[in-house]
């Protein structure tokens, strides 16, 4: 999961792309009284870490991003590392501003390509660690020895496609994942 999605009743209550990008978001794609929270692999974490505040019962106080010290709205996170990352297919490469998610257009996630693949073969672009695997199977976070972090994800909207099987080509496999 790279997104935090929820369904609003009042979507002028839910603040401006800036205001959540000062609060640690990626960036924030609205669709009616639809929101998308991009966090990147982190949002499994945030998802978790809500429904436990939720099912505490406590309050939640309101904090707004004006209380937020000059430190933290200036925090650059660059790590300055600089590697070779290869394709993740056989295909044709796609410019990142060309692909139909603002998410990935808009390089919320951050810089990188897409692949339109001219068969079914995956593989990491990168020497590195599984650092996690999504539960529906379609990306997975990759970490160089260098702390380079890289995200493959495979496909569009595939919040859709639920849990399928994906083929394993440069990863080790287990029966449910790929690492």
């Amino acid at each position: 999961m790279t997104r935090l999605r929820v369904t609003v009743q009042d979507a002028e209550k839910v603040g401006s792309e800036a205001q959540w990008k000062a609060e640690g978001a990626m960036g924030l794609v609205m669709k009616g009284q639809g929101v998308q929270a991009i966090y990147g692999p982190k949002a499994d974490v945030l998802k978790s870490d809500i429904q436990d505040i939720l099912d505490s019962g406590e309050v939640i106080p309101e904090t707004l991003p004006s209380q937020m010290t000059e430190a933290q709205k200036n925090a650059v996170h660059f790590k300055g590392v600089t590697e070779e990352v290869y394709s993740v297919a056989d295909g044709q490469v796609i410019e990142l501003e060309q692909v139909k998610d603002p998410v990935f257009s808009q390089k919320m996630m951050g810089d990188g390509f897409a692949v339109e693949p001219a068969n079914g073969n995956i593989v990491s672009p990168v020497s590195g660690t599984v650092s996690s695997i999504f539960p529906t199977k379609h990306a997975l976070g990759l970490v160089t020895a260098e702390g380079l972090e890289v995200l493959v994800h495979i496909g569009l909207d595939t919040v859709s496609f639920g849990r399928k099987t994906i083929r394993c080509e440069g990863f080790r496999r287990s029966s449910s994942s790929c690492w």
